[in-house]
């Protein structure tokens, strides 16, 4: 994952998977990127929501702002890595990657 993708429509793509919407605009953002606030579908015990999450995270050991977020990571390590162990964590499904597509 190069760390940018294209969200077109979120409200209207997602209609028929998720019980509700929180605070989510249906526009269009050829340039999502990390520490961007982003549509994400989240799922609690009872219901699928789309809602507004940021992109990025800051491993607990560190001080606010010293390093930058981690954007992404590998399956393969989830369990390893001190930075994202014992985190709730959101896998995000991107449809288009700007890196692969070519630049927009």
């Amino acid at each position: 994952m190069c760390g940018r993708y294209v969200i077109t429509k979120p409200v209207t793509k997602t209609r028929d998977l998720v019980k509700s919407v929180n605070v989510v605009n249906d526009v269009a953002n050829y340039n999502a990127h990390p520490t961007q606030k982003l549509p994400v579908i989240k799922s609690y015990s009872n219901a699928k929501i789309l809602e507004v999450l940021q992109w990025g995270l800051t491993p607990s050991w560190t001080q606010e702002r010293e390093i930058r977020p981690l954007i992404n990571a590998r399956l393969e390590t989830l369990g390893e890595k001190m930075s994202i162990k014992d985190r709730d964590r959101s896998i995000i499904n991107q449809l288009r990657d700007i890196e692969k597509k070519g630049a927009i």
